[in-house]
């Protein structure tokens, strides 16, 4: 029998990326990306000519990721080990797209460390480009007031399938712009 995560991989996950609105050639930041269940789809979207960061505190699950890619001869995957930092270590206005699934809850972080990641993916995204938040273990609404209040507009909720610690499981995200 399939697993949650083969399926995931296999037959669901690029068609939901595309639906958030990954596309070819662009750069994605998946922050908190854990053993790549979102990167590597994300990576196959944006080909060799788009880049996908990984960043992550955790140097054993970036080496999953590692070896999920090298399998997948996916070489447009740069991992970003980060000590727990609060500072994405890539450029202003340097990236389409940011993943933040599942990450910034209260079981990691503080609500001041939250606005103090959020305005740093705001720092890294481009200009109009898109934060895509599943605020699992948070409120829907606050989550959303939150992000709005940090300065990124809301242009919609998508519910869909998603994997969360290893399963499926139906839940809704929020996508936002940056100003």
């Amino acid at each position: 029998m399939e697993s949650d995560v083969d399926r995931w991989l296999k037959d669901l996950a690029v068609p939901f990326l595309k639906r958030v609105g990954i596309q070819p050639k662009q750069r994605i930041l998946d922050f908190g990306c854990g053993p790549g269940f979102y990167t590597v789809p994300a990576a196959r979207i944006v080909g060799k000519r788009g880049r996908v960061f990984a960043l992550d505190k955790s140097a054993k699950v970036l080496r999953e990721l590692e070896q999920r890619a090298k399998i997948e001869s996916l070489s447009n995957i740069e991992i970003l080990l980060t000590s727990g930092q609060l500072v994405i270590p890539l450029d202003d206005d340097s990236v389409n797209v940011c993943l933040l699934y599942d990450v910034i809850h209260s079981h990691y972080f503080t609500h001041q460390r939250r606005i103090t990641i959020l305005r740093e993916i705001q720092r890294v995204l481009k200009s109009g480009g898109l934060l895509s938040f599943y605020p699992s273990h948070m409120n829907f609404d606050t989550s959303k007031e939150l992000l709005e209040s940090i300065g990124f507009e809301c242009i919609g909720t998508m519910q869909a399938t998603l994997l969360h610690y290893y399963s499926l499981k139906e839940d809704r995200i929020l996508n936002f712009v940056s100003s």
